[in-house]
């Protein structure tokens, strides 16, 4: 098929996730990955943390091992996205940092969690992060909206729309897309991107035994204690 790992959302137990996503989605969730799977094609699960879900920590690496799935996790934006509205199931930020911290702990002994420590102590400073980050955005991946919009993504600061796959193309707007350094980045694959790109040492290390960002893991998953 050509596709090397397919990479679906995941917002809780089947209660939590249909309340976010509509009824019956969690099972189309169990279904998407159980056919990947058949396929040959690997699988991972995206968490979007919110009040919802921070009491869900064992579920989610539960169900990343029994399907040996990687499992990534980030926090919601304070605001709905691409909109000023504010988000009503954004997390507390108490819980929150001690959900973090618990996934910091997990990570040491679990194979599936994708976030690299350097990215999960980034994701351990929301809302309060400041210091810019170089972003590769522009460079190495973009964000292509439903009506073919090309820009690094929907909250780097200055971003905005470089061209559109349907009038001009791809590489015209790829090429298009002026670089910027963000203090705003709470996304977690984007995060573990611009760590490795910059040779942060734990980042570039769980990049190549995960092989999220290369076609195919360089190692295998190491056994769990």
């Amino acid at each position: 098929l050509g596709m090397d790992i397919l990479d679906i959302s995941l917002d809780g137990p089947e209660k939590v996730h249909d309340s976010v996503r509509g009824a019956g989605s969690f099972q189309d969730v169990i279904r998407a990955v159980e056919a990947a799977r058949s396929c040959g094609i690997r699988t991972a699960f995206s968490v979007t943390l919110s009040k919802l879900n921070l009491d869900c920590l064992d579920f989610f690496l539960n169900i990343a091992k029994d399907y040996k799935s990687l499992i990534w996790f980030q926090p919601s934006e304070n605001n709905v996205l691409r909109g000023e509205g504010p988000n009503l199931l954004v997390q507390p930020e108490k819980e929150y940092k001690e959900f973090i911290g618990q996934l910091i702990i997990a990570k040491r002994t679990n194979p599936y969690v994708a976030n690299s420590l350097s990215g999960l102590k980034h994701l351990s400073l929301w809302p309060h992060f400041h210091l810019p980050m170089k972003c590769y955005g522009g460079q190495l991946f973009c964000r292509i909206d439903a009506n073919g919009d090309v820009k690094i993504c929907s909250r780097a600061n200055g971003t905005k729309v470089a061209g559109n796959v349907l009038e001009g193309g791809f590489r015209k707007a790829f090429e298009n897309i002026k670089l910027v350094v963000c203090d705003l980045c709470w996304c977690a694959r984007r995060i573990e991107f611009n760590y490795a790109l910059a040779f942060d040492l734990r980042a570039v290390c769980d990049s190549v035994k995960t092989g999220y960002f290369f076609s195919k893991p360089f190692l295998s998953p190491r056994k769990e204690g």
